[in-house]
């Protein structure tokens, strides 16, 4: 589920993370499954694996929340909490957003909530507006090689829905070709 949703982790972020650790010890356990799949702390997990090779062998082994329950409910389970773990972090792009809270839509989609309830409902989690949630699912239509320059910022979210919403398909397997071989100026200036 981590490399899905959150493909890329920020270095940066990961070294203040192992500092804070260093400082103030783990405030908050790695939830995993009985198999040993992290659910919730991969950020951590990482931070001490980097004081572990900095040679703060204290931070080699640590307890760990081994959720039962959650395996015992099968994958939508995981998922979830995976989810509701990962919502409010500081670092998600846009794309990471639609992602996730489409996700979350998936997983309650038939639950005792209209379709306008429930994204309602979420749009009220992430703090915008149901369009917005439109706008961001629709981006996840696109190609994952312009997915990846609206997540990069090189090619502008209004950009993409342009795209969506006007391109043929031949034109946007060219961009992709683009996007695959040449600079990202060239795919902006392709895509207007």
């Amino acid at each position: 589920l981590q490399k899905f949703y959150f493909p890329d982790e920020a270095g940066a972020d990961v070294d203040e993370l192992a500092a804070d650790i260093l400082a103030n010890g783990l405030q908050q356990r790695i939830e995993i499954t009985p198999d040993g799949t992290i659910i919730s702390g991969h950020r951590r997990r990482m931070a001490m694996m980097q004081l572990v090779m900095q040679g703060r062998e204290e931070f080699r082994v640590q307890e760990v929340v081994v959720r039962y329950d959650l395996a015992a409910d099968g994958g939508d389970a995981i998922k979830r909490r995976f989810l509701e773990e990962n919502r409010n972090r500081r670092q998600m792009t846009p794309m990471a957003y639609a992602a996730v809270s489409r996700a979350f839509y998936e997983l309650e989609l038939g639950v005792g909530h209209s379709d306008a309830e429930l994204k309602q409902r979420i749009a009220e989690k992430y703090k915008v507006n149901p369009k917005t949630l439109d706008r961001w699912w629709a981006l996840l239509d696109l190609p994952v090689e312009l997915q990846c320059l609206i997540e990069r910022k090189e090619l502008p979210q209004q950009l993409g829905q342009q795209l969506l919403d006007y391109a043929e398909p031949k034109e946007i397997q060219e961009l992709v070709e683009l996007a695959r071989s040449a600079t990202t100026p060239e795919v902006k200036r392709r895509a207007r």
